[in-house]
């Protein structure tokens, strides 16, 4: 019911109120107009809880909307969250994966070696470095050896069984 047609009730329940009542001969709404004030009345209580249920209502609306806003907020979060731990449940796999593989690698058969840059048989020593030790540790036997001749012969022949070697001559003439 509209705010206008309750003032039109009002208006005429009023001038119907004013009428006066004649007895037997006078018409039969005076009963039912009697009771306009009372509906009247409970047409404001009405409208006044409804305005109250409204305004309850509305609240209730506000602190529906900032759950839901939240809700939104931690829905977003919670994606976020799930994305990221697929994420790094793929990094975790593909990781996996990578030292499954590297571990099912056998090195190569020929080697470069870390020293010289020579090439080397996987397992084995390098031969180049090997054959270069052997023939240091061979030049330094042969430099003991030529120092102790040195030691042994004086000078100027300093090499024995050379063409300078006089140490045999002197020997053979003793």
């Amino acid at each position: 019911m509209t705010p206008d047609r309750l003032a039109e009730i009002r208006e005429a329940a009023r001038v119907f109120g004013e009428h006066p009542v004649l007895g037997f001969a006078c018409c039969t709404a005076h009963d039912a107009a009697d009771a306009v004030p009372e509906l009247l009345a409970e047409v404001d209580r009405l409208r006044k809880a409804l305005s109250g249920a409204a305004d309850q209502v509305a609240e209730r609306d506000d602190e529906l909307g900032g759950v839901h806003t939240e809700l939104d907020r931690l829905r977003r979060e919670n994606q976020h969250h799930q994305n990221s731990k697929a994420r790094w449940r793929s990094r975790a796999e593909k990781a996996e994966a990578r030292v499954a593989e590297l571990e099912e690698l056998k090195p190569a058969r020929f080697q470069d070696c870390q020293k010289c840059g020579a090439g080397y048989e996987y397992g084995q020593s390098c031969t180049v470095c090997a054959f270069k030790a052997s023939m240091t540790a061979e030049h330094a036997e042969g430099l003991a050896g030529l120092d102790a001749m040195r030691a042994d012969h004086p000078s100027p022949c300093r090499v024995p069984d050379g063409p300078d070697c006089t140490c045999q001559a002197e020997e053979g003439r003793r």
